[in-house]
This record gives structure tokens, sequence and C-alpha cells, in this order.
């Protein structure tokens, strides 16, 4: 989480953890965009920081993407 708070291009991340198989994780992180993900993060520091941290996992990744958020959206308050 460190390394991508310090990135000026990570926006947000979230990571979400399967109720049905409890080994398995989605993690989502919002960019700048996707040419400051590719060129600036990966080129960064903090990049170097964080690839040997995930380099366990890599091999277990099903999809790593890019997405662009739609006009279709909501959340309800809980307050």
């Amino acid at each position: 989480a460190q390394h991508l708070r310090a990135s000026a291009v990570c926006l947000a991340y979230e990571m979400s953890r399967c109720e049905e198989e409890a080994d398995c994780f989605i993690l989502r992180i919002v960019w700048q965009s996707t040419a400051d993900h590719l060129g600036v993060f990966r080129g960064s520091a903090e990049f170097r920081g964080f690839l040997p941290l995930i380099k366990p996992y890599i091999a277990n990744i099903e999809e790593m993407r890019h997405y662009a958020p739609t006009d279709l959206c909501w959340t309800r308050s809980t307050s």
C-alpha cells in the first residue's frame, strides 16, 4: 500500500476478498491514466519497491486490464 500511496499517478486502490474462496482476491487500482500507469509508475522508484512484494502473486493473476469509468455508477449512503 505504501508504494501505491507514494505514487502521484495512483488515485485509489481497493482490495476485496472472495467470501466463497477465502484465498481469492481482487485488487483494483485507479490510475490517473493508463499511460501514467505504464509509463510513469512502472518506471518509478515506487514500482521498484512494489514489484518484489507482488512478485510471488503474479503467476496467479487472472486478469490485468485497464478500465475507464462510465456514467453508470451508484452508491447507497449508509449514514
